[in-house]
């Protein structure tokens, strides 16, 4: 019986004689030139690497902090609620005074008669709170643009992450077709050396090649929206468009299913910036329907005087009592009817706000848990399937039981699955920060996500 398992194992004459032929030929192909039918025909350099800077990995929480010191748009509404702030003690000061001199410069001729001079000052007298309500109105309207700033800053974390997340999505898909060309070189290599040895056909090899090209043309593709969202993060960052950035982290962690609740749990609908914003907008336009309600009001005026036209000593100090008399028809009715409208205009927009962040915070939600689901799915089931059947399509070919095209297409279910897969872990960190976006306030651990 060993006698028989070692003439078993010992390989015959012919027998070496065809692996030998098969091998010279293979190494013949090889080193033939490109125009033969079964070589891989002449294709453009795949770049297997951007300008990155080297050794780094762009952080999140780090992104979103530098995006918020550096962003101009961002800087120019904070200038601009800096100075709606320093308005409010404009509004609220006293009216300058008025001061008017008048002289007879004959007067003053040498040898004339003693010069003769008036000065007049005068001082409006504000009644009636009006000076407290253009202040209130004023301290609305800076209240409002603080809100509309932190709703800015909410809108521009969103819009980090979600360049952050296309970043990761397009250098995943580069990184996974690459090693799809990697796979499919290696089997190529096997296809040729059957079709060297006369085993296979040499469709195997061409169909090879042709899948080839279509994922270096995948990389080139996902190299470029790579550069496009790599140039909306230097524009969010103010940097020089040449400027290289680190690269994007190699994975994300999975959302927890109880994110969504808890997110929910912790927002507090009345200290949301837009619901601030709306109800600013309200005491703003209730300060000037106030106002314009007391333009009707007359407003006096105070002011003082001394004349040398006067030749008598008691004539010439003098004290001035004014009042705007509001009689013009038609103006302060006006002015009234305006400001009402605008204070309904508020009120409705105030309500419109609040629907609209409802119904956000369901679409929100409803898509990040719809995100998680086919999370769960291409994770558990797709991705492990693809992967098996890909292996054993793989071996299948090596011991001539399945057909070339049969690993081809397993490999691309296998590639599919994967980018599939980092697509969907994408779109659910997308998802949760439109849901953080949504409930006003993004979760404080959302930038430590990368490992």
């Amino acid at each position: 019986m060993s006698l028989i398992a070692t003439q078993s194992v010992r390989p015959r004459p012919a027998r070496r004689l065809a692996l030998l032929a098969a091998l010279l030929a293979a190494l013949a192909l090889a080193l033939a030139p490109r125009t033969g039918s079964a070589q891989r025909p002449e294709l453009n350099p795949v770049p297997h690497t951007r300008d990155h800077v080297p050794g780094e990995v762009l952080q999140l929480d780090s992104l979103e902090r530098q995006v918020l010191e550096r962003n101009a748009g961002y800087a120019a509404m904070s200038a601009a609620v800096r100075a709606a702030r320093a308005r409010v003690e404009t509004e609220g000061a006293l009216s300058d005074p008025m001061v008017r001199v008048f002289v007879a410069p004959r007067s003053f001729a040498r040898g004339g008669p003693e010069s003769a001079w008036r000065a007049e000052l005068e001082l409006p007298l504000p009644m009636f709170d009006r000076r407290g309500a253009r202040r209130a109105a004023a301290a609305a309207e800076a209240d409002a643009a603080g809100a509309g700033l932190e709703t800015a800053r909410l809108d521009l974390i969103r819009e980090t992450r979600t360049a952050f997340y296309d970043d990761y999505h397009f250098e995943r898909v580069r990184r996974t077709n690459l090693d799809l060309i990697d796979l499919i070189t290696r089997a190529r290599a096997s296809a040729l050396a059957r079709y060297a040895a006369g085993l296979a056909p040499q469709q195997d090899v061409l169909d090879a090649d042709v899948e080839m090209a279509m994922r270096e043309h995948d990389v080139v593709t996902a190299g470029r929206g790579q550069a496009l969202v790599e140039a909306r993060l230097r524009a969010l960052l103010h940097l020089d468009p040449l400027t290289p950035l680190p690269a994007p982290p190699d994975s994300l962690t999975r959302p927890g299913a109880l994110d969504a609740v808890r997110l929910i749990a912790r927002s507090n609908e009345a200290r949301r910036p837009e619901t601030l914003a709306a109800e600013a907008d309200v005491r703003a336009a209730e300060a000037r329907r106030t106002l314009a309600s007391r333009s009707r009001l007359f407003e006096p005026t105070l002011g003082f005087s001394y004349d040398r036209y006067w030749s008598e000593k008691e004539l010439q100090p003098g004290v001035m009592a004014g009042l705007t008399l509001p009689i013009a028809p038609g103006r302060r009715s006006g002015a009234e009817h305006e400001a009402e409208a605008m204070l309904d205009a508020a009120k409705a927009r105030r309500d419109a706000v609040r629907d609209e962040l409802h119904r956000g915070i369901a679409d929100a939600s409803t898509e990040f848990e719809e995100s998680l689901h086919e999370l769960d799915v291409i994770a558990g089931r797709l991705l492990p399937a693809a992967e098996r059947a890909f292996a054993s399509a793989r071996a299948g070919y090596e011991s001539g039981r399945t057909e070339f095209s049969t690993l081809m297409r397993a490999a691309r279910d296998v590639a599919n699955a994967r980018l599939e897969y980092h697509r969907v872990l994408g779109d659910a960190h997308e998802a949760r920060a439109n849901l953080e976006r949504a409930l006003g306030q993004p979760a404080p651990d959302a930038g430590k996500e990368t490992r």
